[in-house]
């Protein structure tokens, strides 16, 4: 009876086995959700596109080099780079979505940054300046982080220095989003200025955006500041006098104006540094004060400079 029954029922089963059909592999190859976190940590979705994955990047946000994207694709296939790799955030990325059955459609990256162009309003000064002084720079839309705004001075061959964010207040923010506050550099030692007497650009790149101002600025004449005259501001022809102050760099000759004739005569140089020029009065200057004198300089190409004694003055004997 066993027999009887059940070889029949295996024999059914079999057939019906037999005549079942497999089903076909997936041929989906859609991307359905692509996004990222934004440099604040918020999560920032992709549109996909025409066969493009569109990402908006947030204005006044560092714009990463790479990000790592949390991908969803149609059911059964797989993606690469994987989700969760770490990939170039640009335009040449692409990414790759195999279907189950071998089928394949390519997703290229493109990043929109909505950053606003930087505009600059005016500079403070707006015409000369020199070694050491403040520079201030008005606008609107700079990106409020050092990290991703810099400043620089272009001379007339596109030779570019960069300028140090700084301020002589307390609690100032240097990099605000409509004013940048920056100083010129002055000599390095006893080395010449590496910004020489001449006029230049000045150009800010914030994020991906860089712009010039439309005037130039000249860096004027450094003149040397005297504090003390030693070892004393009498003297006589033949004494040696040192000037202490800043700013001698690149001295050649140095003369003084007699204040009572309004002549001029050649001091011996015999050294200077950054903080002091030492000079040696010849025989051949006249008696009298000296409070103006005119130095030739490295510094300017050849050119001259003046410095004058405010608090004391030289007074040559006879």
């Amino acid at each position: 009876m066993f027999i009887k029954y059940i070889l029949p029922a295996a024999a059914l089963c079999l057939a019906l086995l037999g005549c079942t059909k497999k089903q076909p592999d997936y041929p989906y190859t859609d991307l359905l959700q692509f996004s990222v976190q934004d440099a604040a940590g918020q999560p920032l979705k992709g549109v996909v596109e025409n066969n493009e994955i569109i990402l908006y990047w947030p204005p006044h946000q560092m714009v990463p080099d790479s990000i790592t994207a949390n991908i969803t694709v149609a059911e059964r296939a797989s993606i690469s780079p994987a989700s969760g790799a770490k990939v170039p955030f640009d335009a040449q990325t692409v990414f790759t979505v195999t279907a189950q059955d071998g089928s394949q459609q390519s997703y290229r990256l493109k990043p929109v940054i909505n950053q606003p162009t930087p505009h600059i309003r005016q500079t403070s000064p707006n015409e000369v300046l020199t070694y050491g002084d403040l520079l201030t720079i008005s606008g609107n839309y700079f990106i409020p982080d050092s990290a991703q705004t810099r400043v620089y001075l272009v001379d007339e061959n596109n030779n570019e220095t960069p300028l140090v964010f700084w301020s002589p207040y307390p609690n100032v923010v240097t990099v605000g989003e409509g004013i940048l506050w920056c100083r010129v550099p002055e000599p390095v030692k006893d080395t010449l200025p590496s910004l020489p007497y001449g006029e230049y650009r000045v150009k800010v790149v914030s994020g991906i955006r860089t712009v010039y101002h439309n005037t130039t600025l000249r860096i004027g004449f450094l003149n040397p500041k005297v504090s003390a005259i030693l070892p004393s501001a009498s003297v006589q022809r033949g004494d040696e006098v040192t000037f202490k102050g800043g700013k001698f760099i690149g001295i050649t000759s140095v003369k003084g104006q007699n204040a009572e004739s309004g002549e001029e005569y050649e001091f011996e140089l015999l050294g200077y540094s950054m903080n002091e020029l030492k000079l040696k009065v010849p025989a051949t200057v006249a008696p009298g004060t000296y409070y103006q004198f005119t130095i030739a300089s490295d510094a300017y190409g050849k050119e001259v400079t003046n410095f004058w004694l405010y608090d004391e003055r030289l007074t040559v004997a006879e």
